[in-house]
């Protein structure tokens, strides 16, 4: 497993020394978009990975950090005005690992020692002061000196909110309801069927729902949907928008193989493009 961490810190470190040119943003790798637990530290520290931002918290403690730099699987984030006067800026590396029994990535500290123990503790720099990957991460330390932590995707905890369980009308074509349990979807076909949809992934509200061996044994159907309050309508409470492409039902469902892992950054391909919209109503 030593070997392994620096085969790591080799691959984030060779990514530095190439970096000879500033990227045009900072965007985060699809595959890091989730909730991160720390192997081995419980389930206060965690990350959440976004599009452009890092959520790091630890109990009571929170920080969210922009992500103003990446190279390769190198990211230097900070927070402004973190204190008075000054920011928070913290360089990682995040790896894959295929050989852990356990986690996913490996996240490496590519700075010193900052405000706390954590490999995602900031260090404080004077607010606005100039920081890059080249000028501020560091890469020259003993390999076997440096700071890593095993991630592995949180558990989905995935639940829907008590103002949405109940029985809806639903604007969609060919249904004539929608029933929402706690972790359930259950959809009401005019025709007289039923699809049974359980909650597979959430990151706030948008959710990656999943129905098990449809329309085949072998096969799954799941959907990423969006719920958005109407405000100020008579007749419409939610937006329902459908966050992915699909080839069944209208276009609404997606088919992978039977327990296939589904990654809401990764097979919610309209995350980021206008959604489709139903209307739930009472």
């Amino acid at each position: 497993m030593q070997l392994g961490i620096l085969l790591t810190m080799t691959v984030v470190c060779n990514a530095a020394i190439l970096h000879t040119r500033k990227p045009k943003g900072c965007v985060t790798h699809v595959m890091l978009r989730d909730k991160w637990n720390f192997l081995n530290q419980g389930r206060r520290p965690f990350i959440r990975v976004r599009r452009g931002a890092f959520i790091f918290r630890n109990g009571k403690y929170r920080v969210k950090f922009k992500c103003v730099e990446r190279f390769g699987n190198i990211y230097l984030l900070r927070k402004s005005k973190y204190k008075e006067g000054q920011d928070a800026v913290v360089c990682v590396g995040f790896t894959y690992i295929a050989d852990h029994r356990y986690a996913e990535y490996t996240a490496v500290r590519l700075m010193e020692q900052g405000i706390g123990s954590h490999v995602m503790s900031p260090k404080l720099f004077p607010h606005g002061k100039h920081v890059s990957i080249n000028s501020t991460c560091d890469f020259k330390g003993p390999r076997e000196r440096r700071q890593y932590s095993y991630m592995r995707r949180a558990a989905p905890g995935c639940k829907f909110p008590k103002e949405l369980r109940r029985t809806w009308n639903f604007t969609y074509m060919h249904a004539r309801s929608l029933d929402i349990s706690f972790t359930k979807i259950m959809l009401n076909l005019l025709d007289g069927r039923q699809l049974n949809f359980s909650c597979d992934a959430r990151d706030s509200r948008r959710y990656v729902v999943r129905a098990h061996g449809f329309p085949v044994p072998d096969k799954d159907a799941f959907m990423c949907i969006h719920f958005m309050p109407v405000r100020d309508d008579p007749f419409y409470s939610y937006v329902f928008s459908r966050l992915n492409s699909g080839n069944l039902m209208d276009g609404m469902l997606r088919i992978v193989e039977k327990d296939q892992p589904v990654h809401m950054h990764q097979h919610c391909d309209w995350l980021d493009s206008p959604a489709r919209p139903e209307f739930m109503y009472p």
